[in-house]
């Protein structure tokens, strides 16, 4: 085990962590959206998604019913060009619902209703902002229901805002900026299947019972509704929002619109939004470790933080020139990117650490010099030097160029340093909005916003038929072309030149893919989405077509285990992810492989930073990823199991350093407390590196044990008790007893909730089995043995403890060896019945479960711990045979004692000197038997912490 150093605990302010609390999701307007577009969020288990109303509940006049009904009345395919149905199976998109399979066609409602809800609600953030601009025009104020007085009216707005640029729009809408919409759109469906004029304008719909609207009941229009619920909200765009029109409007932000469109787009697998805080948890460190390690190795500075790195740069030009070349070309990626939430993060942070360091150019130094510039709560936070607010009133002028700046420096990073990939096209193209309407925010539309083409992709990102490292070397003129046409793409000012550049660039990346492919044999079929980064992202090839990876990789990765992956029909793709990922071992979840990819697109000191559940710091399928990275991983941190609404996962992010680190941090956050736990030197580490313990802040006490005793497994090794088919073919054998039980003829059955301390509660506690009751549960020693010829016969026969599996560590003697073990335990045999019953008070004694809890956290189950075999073997036993032939005679009177019909009282009363002479037995002070009998205090605290350390350890605010 290894040896651990306590470290200072420092104690501070988190940001917000629950979704709505200030500044995160505005649960109202979530709640009455859905209402509007008819749907609902389904909560089974782990997973939340969006699904259709119950049948009875159905609202006829419900966006989604309307998109239903024009798909049932053929009208799915405007008209009627084109041949994508949303799914991409090549059915024709004018088919009738009777020929379209009824979730199919949901699905494909459901797109289309998102589409125009992102639509409008980027309409929205456009009027607003031209409405900041012009000071209030009410020429701009177009999105209501004074100018939209029908689907077909909605319908020519989006065509003037994101048409193809092929067409003159209607006079009344000339005045709006243009905007090339199939950007973010999905690219399977037809333009014409995202036209609204289809929709019933006449339907109705009731309005929300906790509506926003004041004074209003009954039903609406639908399109009116939803147009008048948008106008009830401020959708702030820019650094001051306007004053609202109405002292109740509340206000949505770029970041909050963010994470309904993140709910919105996880309605097929579930996906829990990552709330702003963990976002900023990790997006900060990553990219600030990855501009020190750029900025070490390119300039030689050494810095551990960033007040050492602006002391370096100080004011000399060149210095800040060097630096600020390198921070232009950093390069982040998010392989998992979703709705774009950690790249938005990752953006805002990046551009703090800019202003922070003055590696600004002179134009956006000399307007953002003034300013204080921070990133609070997941958001830009900007302010005058001293903390106060911006006003428009008094600061107009200074925020137009401010957020001239602003638009600048964020559009320079967007365009050159994010880089996203996701399997869902339709998550790609929400990504890609959502870092528009971070532009947005600042825009004053003399420059257009970027083309995210070339930064954004769909694509499995696990798969890739090409090695990262595969060469590319003689092809330098093909390479240039290609980047070149990345430029050119990215730099396009009209539709019809992206539509001619981006048949240019995909021609120059399939002949650089034929060349790489030469060798390779045909593609297999769970490989046809494979994500080639060894050539996709053009900016990141040198001139000779190296791959230069990314300074910096940020991720909440799926969690799909073993089980849902075969289940859903992947077992050929998890073969082959399984062949290319060492680390896919056992039974392996997704985000194992995820892990392993980020790891390997680091460039030479890279950073990453991951959210995932902990349980790979010490389940055997994460044995290989700790075995084969353990040197990377630089700190964990939990969090805990109240990061994500209801989902019942325990979390934790980890970063890793691609150079290496000679020990690993850890800390925790509890509520609004921050605390460092320790640095533990990887050296003292041993295989297969189990990394739980080392947020125990008994760690220390649990390391002293492990150098300075034995072990139980090497005295009396545990075992499951009986397989989970055992368990199964059990069941049909048990029957009630009924005061019938004869030992020659019978079984006695015990389970987790039978068990107690030294002795069964069989008989006087009912027994529930696989769903069935019974009071004193039996089975014919005959049939049990026809039954089980194999080794849970013998364990039904043999002198053994019966250990509790879940939750509690209580341990049953059976000495006679007539009590089967049921589901969920563990035992141990051995014909020594000496031995059995010191055995039995180790488990019994609080010391032993307070070791567990304290080694293996990660282990839980509901709160508790799921005990293992592993767990048990590798408790501590102390002194020779002397003592243990001691404690077993007490174990032995407190069998008579209890036999004999002596009161509770006396039996506890010898449990207890069991318990003491163990702790004497082990060397505990009393302050460390008030620690693991739970009588914490100061003087528990200090004895938990290292001997040699424990006044160096001090608290501070």
């Amino acid at each position: 085990m290894p040896e651990t150093a306590q470290q200072t605990r420092r104690a501070r302010k988190p940001r917000k962590r629950r979704a709505g609390a200030a500044g995160g999701l505005d649960e109202g307007f979530y709640a009455e959206l859905l209402h509007i577009v008819g749907l609902r969020e389904s909560v089974s288990g782990a997973r939340r998604t969006v699904a259709r109303l119950a049948p009875q509940e159905r609202l006829p006049g419900a966006l989604i019913e309307l998109a239903l009904s024009r798909l049932a009345a053929g009208n799915g395919n405007g008209n009627g060009n084109g041949n994508g149905n949303g799914k991409g199976k090549g059915k024709g998109k004018g088919e009738s619902q009777s020929e379209r399979p009824a979730a199919d066609s949901f699905e494909l409602a459901l797109r289309l209703c998102i589409v125009w809800i992102s639509r409008l609600v980027f309409l929205k953030v456009l009027e607003t902002r031209l409405l900041t601009l012009h000071d209030g025009d009410s020429t701009y104020a177009f999105l209501n229901t004074q100018r939209i007085g029908s689907f077909s009216d909605l319908d020519a707005l989006c065509d003037a805002v994101f048409g193809t640029g092929d067409d003159t729009p209607p006079a009344r809408f000339a005045h709006l900026p243009r905007f090339d919409g199939s950007l973010f759109e999905p690219q399977d469906l037809d333009r014409s299947q995202l036209d609204m004029s289809a929709l019933d304008d006449r339907a109705t719909i009731a309005l929300f019972p906790a509506t926003v609207l004041p004074h209003a009941s009954g039903e609406r229009h639908v399109l009116a509704y939803l147009l008048d619920f948008l106008a009830a909200f401020d959708f702030c765009a820019g650094l001051v929002a306007r004053e609202p029109t109405a002292a109740n409007r509340r206000c949505l932000d770029a970041s909050a619109l963010g994470l309904v469109f993140e709910k919105l787009n996880g309605y097929r697998d579930g996906a829990w939004y990552t709330p702003g805080s963990v976002a900023m948890q990790l997006a900060r460190p990553a990219i600030t470790q990855a501009a020190l390690n750029r900025l070490h190795r390119a300039k030689g500075w050494r810095c551990a933080n960033i007040d050492q790195l602006s002391e370096v740069i100080g004011k000399s030009s060149e210095n800040r020139d060097a630096a600020r070349a390198i921070l232009d070309s950093l390069r982040i990626c998010d392989p998992a990117v979703g709705s774009g939430h950690l790249l938005v993060s990752a953006l805002n942070e990046l551009l703090a650490l800019k202003v922070r360091l003055g590696l600004l150019d002179t134009r956006e130094r000399e307007a953002l010099g003034a300013c204080r510039i921070d990133v609070t709560a997941d958001r830009l936070c900007v302010t005058h030097a001293n903390g106060e607010p911006l006003t428009r009133e008094r600061d107009g002028t200074a925020i137009r160029k401010i957020e001239a700046a602003l638009f600048r420096v964020k559009r320079d990073i967007v365009e050159h340093s994010l880089f996203g990939v996701d399997i869902n096209a339709d998550s790609v193209g929400m990504a890609r909005l959502r870092l528009w309407i971070e532009l947005l925010e600042h825009a004053d539309f003399t420059a257009a916003l970027p083309n995210l083409e070339t930064n954004l992709k769909a694509g499995n990102a696990t798969l890739s038929r090409f090695d990262f490292d595969t060469p590319l070397r003689g092809h330098v003129e093909p390479v240039a072309n290609y980047r070149a046409s990345a430029a050119r793409l990215r730099a396009t000012a009209t539709p019809a030149a992206r539509r001619a550049e981006i048949v240019r660039f995909a021609q120059l990346r399939d002949a650089l893919r034929h060349t790489l492919s030469t060798n390779l044999a045909e593609t297999p079929p769970e490989e046809t989405t494979a994500f080639e980064w060894r050539i996709e992202f053009a900016d990141l090839l040198t001139d000779h077509g190296d791959f230069e990876r990314f300074d910096a990789v940020i991720a909440n990765p799926p969690y799909i285990d073993s089980e849902r992956m075969i289940n859903q029909g992947q077992r050929a793709l998890r073969e082959r992810l399984a062949r290319r990922w060492p680390s896919a071992r056992g039974n392996w979840d997704l985000y194992i492989v995820f892990m392993e990819l980020g790891l390997a697109l680091l460039r030479p000191g890279g950073a990453m930073a991951y959210l995932t559940p902990d349980k790979w710091l010490s389940k055997p399928f994460g044995n290989a990823l700790r075995a084969r990275h353990i040197g990377k991983i630089e700190r964990i941190v939990r969090l805990g199991r109240d990061v994500f609404e209801q989902a019942r996962v325990d979390s934790i992010i980890t970063f890793f350093r691609e150079s290496g680190t000679p020990a690993i941090a850890t800390a925790r956050i509890d509520g609004e407390t921050f605390t460092e736990l320790a640095q533990t030197d990887k050296g003292t580490l041993e295989s297969p590196w189990p990394l739980d313990a080392l947020f125990s802040p008994h760690v220390a006490f649990v390391q002293r044990f492990a150098r300075a005793h034995a072990t139980l497994g090497s005295l009396l090794p545990c075992e499951n008790a009986c397989a989970t088919s055992d368990a199964y073919r059990l069941a049909p054998l048990v029957e009630a007893g009924d005061g019938r039980f004869r030992p020659d003829h019978h079984y006695r059955v015990v389970n987790t909730g039978t068990l107690g301390r030294y002795v069964s509660r069989w008989a006087s506690k009912p027994m529930t089995y696989l769903g069935r009751r019974y009071a004193a549960p039996v089975v014919e020693r005959e049939r049990f043995a026809s039954t089980f010829a194999n080794g849970y016969g013998a364990k039904a026969r043999a002198k053994k403890v019966i250990v509790k599996g879940l939750t509690r560590l209580d341990a049953t003697l059976d000495l006679a060896g007539d009590t089967i073990p049921g589901k969920t335990t563990l035992i141990l045999r051995s014909d020594d019945e000496n031995l059995l019953k010191f055995a039995a008070a180790l488990l019994n004694c609080p010391l032993s479960v307070f070791l567990i809890r304290a080694k293996y956290g990660a282990s839980s189950y509901n709160g508790g711990v799921a005990f293992t075999t592993a767990m048990i073997d590798a408790l501590p036993v102390p002194g020779g045979a002397a003592v243990r032939s001691e404690i077993a005679d007490c174990v032995t009177r407190l069998l008579h004692a209890g036999q004999s019909g002596c009161g509770s009282p006396a039996v506890d009363d010898i449990a207890r000197e069991i318990d003491r002479r163990l702790y004497a037995a082990f060397g505990l002070s009393p302050q460390e038997i008030d620690l693991v009998e739970g009588r914490a205090g100061s003087t528990a605290r200090e004895a938990s912490r290292p001997r040699s350390a424990a006044t160096a350890s001090r608290r501070v605010g």
